[in-house]
């Protein structure tokens, strides 16, 4: 995820090109999903996939509407706004 993140930002899109990055989070652990959105953030990225289907394929069992999920929200609101 980090790897990929990283050429994400350095290579695939990177800032003032015409492609948007969109980096991935990790859905395992909510508090390493915070501190990932907001190194992106703070390299420019404004958008993060966080696809159920991985969730499921990887047999996390997280409900992303669950109270756990706050602090990404939070994250979200006051670093991208």
């Amino acid at each position: 995820m980090k790897a990929y993140n990283d050429w994400m930002v350095e290579v695939g899109a990177p800032s003032g090109g015409v492609n948007i990055p969109l980096c991935i989070m990790p859905l395992w652990d909510v508090e390493l999903a915070v501190a990932e959105i907001q190194l992106d953030a703070d390299r420019g990225v404004r958008a993060h996939s966080a696809s159920p289907m991985l969730r499921d394929h990887l047999k996390l069992p997280i409900d992303s509407h669950a109270a756990q999920w706050d602090p990404v929200f939070q994250v979200y609101a006051t670093t991208l706004a």
